[in-house]
């Protein structure tokens, strides 16, 4: 009796934590590019670094940084949402960008995906007979959703030593 309860309890409270997870907003990926940190000439490689704070973390939207720097990765970050709101995205892209120790964030252009499913019963279906009359093919229906995915390119400014 005692084993039954302790299993009914382990299975209920994964159950929980795996719809915790699933249910989770969602995230700022990160994809680094292959270009190691270190690499290069010691004026121009980006040094290994800490988190910093966000606060630090410069956005560059309609411009470049003046000084030279180091491409670490790729943010993206995807918005189901018809109006998103781009001032929570950019900071959502600074925490990121203070967690793997990026000086800045040089905004990307972002990209508009669309998610059409469409379904037809199968069944032949005609409005003034009904089913199995006519030249119908079935009765359709479907959905459509918009996806807009934000980009940005972390970077750390190269240190002239």
């Amino acid at each position: 009796m005692k084993t039954l309860r302790n299993r009914l309890l382990t299975l209920s409270l994964l159950a929980g934590s795996l719809f915790l997870v699933a249910c989770q907003p969602p995230q700022v990926q990160y994809y680094p590019l292959n270009n190691p940190v270190g690499s290069g000439s010691s004026a121009t490689a980006a040094a290994p670094r800490a988190p910093i704070d966000p606060a630090d973390v410069v956005i560059y939207v309609a411009k470049e940084p003046a000084q030279p720097y180091h491409e670490l990765g790729i943010l993206a970050f995807t918005s189901a949402s018809s109006m998103p709101n781009e001032a929570d995205i950019y900071q959502k892209f600074r925490e990121k960008a203070a967690e793997i120790g990026a000086d800045a964030v040089i905004i990307l252009p972002s990209r508009e995906q669309n998610e059409s499913f469409w379904q037809t019963t199968g069944y032949p279906y005609d409005w003034y007979y009904g089913y199995g009359y006519g030249g119908a093919v079935g009765y359709s229906s479907g959905y459509s959703t918009d996806y807009t995915t934000f980009r940005g390119l972390a970077i750390q400014y190269t240190h002239n030593k």
